[in-house]
């Protein structure tokens, strides 16, 4: 599935939101309230293809660009969202919850691993995603886990 028809259907969106913003809340709670206004264009980036990059370089003699968290994790948990909709041959979220519910083998497929997040730090050039890559991992499993099998 394409991420452009993944992130058509509001529902999805708003999965996307408040998954991100639960691992932004476990992972950099100092970061939540700044990177509020940043999701949504985040997501729009994504379904378009394109990742922030992260230059915290000091080139102009300024003080470099601000390593946020949440430009790493919108583009994660788009990735997994979309893939494990693939995977299970759903297109919305509100589906996908009720297949987990019927089907509890299903949720073999919610896991993301390291390598997954790894893939979109190098894109990043996040240097503080990259420190922080295991946290991330776990945080992303409990905030997939618990949004799916709410109602």
């Amino acid at each position: 599935m394409k991420t452009t028809q993944f992130l058509s259907v509001p529902e999805n969106r708003a999965a996307v939101r408040a998954i991100s913003q639960q691992v932004l809340a476990e992972v950099e709670p100092d970061e939540v309230e700044v990177s509020a206004s940043f999701i949504e264009p985040l997501i729009d980036m994504t379904a378009r293809g394109e990742i922030v990059t992260v230059d915290t370089s000091d080139e102009a003699g300024g003080f470099g660009a601000a390593d946020l968290m949440v430009t790493v994790v919108v583009p994660v948990v788009v990735a997994v969202l979309g893939n494990l909709l693939t995977k299970l041959g759903e297109v919305e979220i509100e589906e996908l919850k009720k297949k987990l519910k019927r089907e509890k083998e299903a949720k073999v497929f919610i896991k993301v691993t390291v390598e997954d997040i790894e893939v979109v730090v190098k894109r990043t050039k996040s240097p503080g995603a990259k420190r922080k890559i295991k946290a991330l991992a776990g945080a992303l499993n409990g905030a997939l886990l618990e949004y799916l099998a709410s109602k």
